[in-house]
């Protein structure tokens, strides 16, 4: 649902509606939620998709900045006032007003383990009970109220400690209150992430609190059904999501992980398709890993850390082994050796349809990005080629930049992007054919690759082809431009291939531009050489944990079309005489 109005959600400002949700309001929790994800190394859990607050100090930065009076998200910081100025200041955007009143916060807040921290959080919620008790637009937001629910739930045990607290009751009649009301509206919310966030609140909800017996049948019933949904229409075949952008796969299998914990925890048998959900979504989870442990950056996620992905592993269990493809996310992985390439083959058309559909169906929302065929690649925990990834607290302009084709290590046609995208930032057009081929042998494996994101508006096929070596120490590539039609017809463009650098790998152009050298912080080479295009090294910027802008180097393969298109063939290529002197980086 694009969003949420007064008008069209007129029965949640009924007092007769409210009413009905607050008869025979809890008096206690039925079971203690475990905070799954307090790993041992004092990582908090992070919402929403974009924000990756694995970093520690900067969880116990922003913990302590609350403390002290403010509120930090993703670098936007605004006063904890009074009342309204509190929970809406009109300065603040809307990123930043969700992120507060979801909660998300709570757990580092709490992981300080101080009295002070106690009470702020004891107050926080407090005052928002007596500010937002009944609906709005934002606070009462499907995703946001399963959040808030899921965040109170776990930190209760800590919070409450007497049965004189003064904050039990009002805490209690509140969570009631919100746990009823996702009953209603849990299936109003947006697919994707937003709807897993309302429905892991609504299920623990129906879990922790002793509910009146038909409230108890509807919400099981919505629980139910809401988990049939997921499994159908928010998480693809193969696994993935339908953001296709791996934080929001690690946030969603938190999710449904923190569910089946509820389950077990209330010895009550989940719904079978939140285990079918599981048992698809976990190995797509590992798949998008790098040898670090940590996530490739493909549509606005970042890295993440790799101790709270291997707890989330650890938890979901289970030995499936990691696919090397995943046809309806579209995406493939290469793995030789200690090499990992992982490629975006995915279209802008809707998972599972076979003909084109309009811009308003595409299921990647605001946050796709315009990386068709772009790869990332690493050799055992060091990461060679990189995508930019992704800062939402950019202002408009980078945002779109980071969006771009130019920000991905891929082909860009005549300085424009594979996909275009509106003032919301929705992709208008973009790949519709995208093909895919793999074949393995003893030798390595082969990808054959395409795209048409070219083809209307500049005539032109793009074609990648990928093979990587059975060792792990070859990879090479041909990167080709077809004609192929369109409505302007072919002519002539200019072209270049970029492969962007992680900032701890230095590169260095060899023999007046014939090849380039990379070095990596353990002094481990790899050359690249190119043929049918000039190759060179410059600038890059790197986004990789979401929060800081990093300087680095990208490689690029420039040229232009001709009659007959272009074909640019590369190979890189590990380089045993670069020795293994380990390299400073800034």
């Amino acid at each position: 649902m694009a969003t949420w109005t007064w008008v069209r959600h007129a029965r949640f400002l009924s007092p007769f509606y409210w009413r009905r949700l607050d008869r025979a309001p809890p008096d206690r929790l039925l079971i203690s939620l475990p905070a799954l994800w307090d790993t041992p190394d004092g990582e908090a859990r992070d919402e929403p998709v974009a924000r990756d607050s694995s970093n520690t100090e900067t969880n116990a930065r922003d913990a302590t900045a609350l403390l002290d009076g403010t509120f930090v998200f993703f670098g936007e910081s605004h006063p904890l006032g009074e009342s309204d100025s509190t929970w809406l200041p009109d300065t603040s955007t809307p990123a930043w007003r969700a992120e507060l009143h979801a909660f998300g916060w709570l757990a580092a807040l709490i992981k300080l383990d101080t009295p002070a921290a106690h009470d702020r959080a004891r107050e926080m919620i407090g005052r928002w009970i007596a500010d937002h008790g009944h609906w709005h637009p934002v606070s009462w937001r499907p995703d946001s109220v399963g959040r808030r629910v899921t965040a109170w739930l776990t930190a209760a045990s800590t919070l409450l400690s007497t049965t004189g607290d003064p904050l039990r009751a009002p805490l209690l009649a509140s969570l009631g209150r919100q746990g009823r009301y996702l009953v209603d509206a849990a299936p109003l919310a947006a697919p994707g992430l937003p709807r897993l966030h309302a429905f892991t609140g609504l299920a623990l909800a129906s879990l922790a609190l002793p509910l009146p017996p038909d409230l108890q049948a509807q919400a099981e019933k919505a629980v139910a059904s809401l988990s049939e949904l997921i499994l159908t229409e928010d998480i693809r075949p193969d696994g993935g999501v339908i953001e296709r952008c791996p934080s929001t796969q690690l946030l969603a299998t938190e999710a449904l992980l923190t569910v089946r914990a509820a389950y077990g925890t209330a010895h009550t048998t989940p719904p079978a398709a939140l285990n079918l959900a599981l048992d698809r979504i976990v190995p797509i989870l590992r798949f998008f890993c790098h040898g670090d442990g940590a996530l490739a950056l493909f549509n606005g996620g970042q890295e993440g850390s790799a101790g709270r992905i291997g707890r989330v592993l650890d938890v979901a269990g289970g030995g499936s082994k990691t696919p090397h493809g995943a046809p309806h996310s579209g995406f493939q992985r290469l793995e030789r050796g200690k090499t990992i390439v992982l490629v975006e083959c995915g279209s802008t058309q809707a998972s599972g349809r076979s003909e084109p559909v309009p811009p308003a169906l595409y299921p990647l929302g605001g946050a796709a990005h315009a990386g068709t065929l772009s790869l990332e690649v690493s050799d055992g925990r060091e990461r060679l080629i990189v995508n930019c990834g992704a800062h939402l607290a950019a202002s408009p302009r980078w945002r779109k930049a980071q969006r771009a084709t130019a920000a991905h290590s891929t082909l860009t046609l005549a300085d424009r992007s594979s996909s275009d995208f509106d003032a919301e930032g929705r992709i208008t057009r973009g790949p519709v054919q995208v093909g895919v081929s793999r074949e393995e042998n003893p030798d390595g494996v082969w990808l054959e690759l395409s795209h048409d994101g070219y083809i209307g508006p500049l005539g032109l096929l793009v074609q990648r082809r990928l093979f990587l070596a059975s060792d792990g120490h070859d990879l090479r590539g041909e990167d080709r431009l077809v004609p192929g039609g369109g409505e302007m017809g072919y002519g002539v463009a200019p072209f270049v291939i970029r492969f962007h650098l992680h900032p701890k790998v230095q590169a260095s152009l060899l023999h007046g531009g014939s090849a380039v050298l990379l070095r990596t912080q353990s002094g481990a080479g790899w050359r690249l050489r190119a043929a049918g295009a000039t190759l060179a090294v410059a600038d890059s910027l790197y986004l990789g944990n979401g929060l800081d802008m990093r300087r680095s180097q990208q490689i690029t393969l420039s040229g232009e079309t001709d009659g007959a298109g272009a074909t640019v063939k590369w190979a890189l290529r590990r380089d045993e005489r670069s020795g293994q002197s380990p390299i400073k980086t800034v």
